[in-house]
């Protein structure tokens, strides 16, 4: 309590200056606090500097160990642009927070700070790794790590947390992530019925992952697909009649067919053929609008292994 007191008293003594200081009293201030570390930097030794090192380096580790959770929270919230803090309280506040790096990545944001004591042992660590997004990653290992949350490191984090985000990021933001574990539905049904011996805090998790794996990535699902037909026929449309107003062979373009449920998706490769008369490689059992989306539209066509 004392600790939140001296916080909340220190955050108003801020705003207060900068409410009652002019912009010509604040330059001054930050013009002399500038001269005044230079000359200290000078004028200090090297032995000098390195026992201030210690003495701060120190000063913080007894600081972060007399620290009380509350407390910890409390500067994590009042300073949050110095990173997403993220405390990992029960299951349930799990699966929001993810949601909340979902929204952040749909902002647009480029740095991914990860504090003491957060959500790093769980997720943001396969999270970082999978998602080709980051601009950096600052990862501080923290040392308050429960039983519990190593028996999720082990057991069951790399395996699933970078399924759930790799799915629901590429469907709303589009970007590509470098990441190869997408796997097919019943493989995926596979994973969610295996309980094995875990314990029921673990099976919780699971079924808290699941749940929000299904609500965010079939959220957009349908839409992206049919908005993805749509702009592949209405570019194979535009480029039909600019080959017919050049004289080109309309032979040798034609549109893909609809997709079909029912129909394999060799078929529909089949009918995939360049504006400029070149057939486009072979692709095996590669997703047509997954092809289209990674080479380009109707530009290159490359043959991709290992997707489903």
């Amino acid at each position: 309590e004392t600790e939140q007191v001296r916080l909340q008293k220190q955050a108003l003594r801020q705003d207060l200056l900068c409410q009652t200081e002019t912009d010509g009293a604040r330059e001054a201030r930050l013009k002399a606090d500038r001269a005044n570390k230079e000359w200290k930097r000078e004028a200090e030794t090297e032995d000098a500097q390195e026992a201030r090192l210690q003495a701060d380096r120190a000063n913080k580790e007894s600081k972060r160990e007399a620290e009380t959770e509350d407390a910890r929270i409390l500067r994590l919230q009042d300073n949050p642009q110095r990173g997403l803090g993220f405390m990992l309280l029960m299951c349930i506040d799990t699966v929001k927070k993810v949601q909340i790096v979902c929204d952040l990545f749909s902002e647009g944001h480029q740095a991914l700070c990860v504090q003491p004591g957060s959500l790093e042992d769980l997720i943001l660590v396969c999270l970082a790794r999978s998602l080709g997004v980051l601009s950096r990653v600052i990862f501080q290992k923290s040392s308050h790590l429960s039983d519990l949350t190593r028996q999720l490191i082990l057991e069951y984090a790399e395996e699933y947390a970078e399924k759930l985000v790799v799915e629901s990021f590429e469907e709303d933001t589009g970007l590509k992530m470098r990441s190869g574990v997408a796997e097919n539905d019943e493989e995926e049904q596979d994973k969610e019925g295996q309980t094995g011996d875990s314990k029921e805090s673990v099976k919780s998790l699971e079924l808290h992952f699941t749940l929000a794996l299904k609500k965010h990535r079939n959220k957009h699902l349908r839409t992206r697909a049919t908005l993805r037909r749509r702009s592949i026929i209405k570019a194979d449309k535009t480029k039909m009649r600019r080959l017919a107003e050049k004289g080109g062979e309309r032979e040798q373009v034609r549109l893909p067919a609809k997709a079909n449920k029912d129909r394999p998706p060799e078929d529909a490769l089949e009918d995939l053929i360049l504006v400029s008369g070149k057939i486009t490689e072979s692709v095996g059992s590669a997703d047509l609008p997954d092809i289209i989306t990674a080479a380009g539209p109707y530009k290159t066509a490359h043959s991709y292994c290992g997707m489903s």
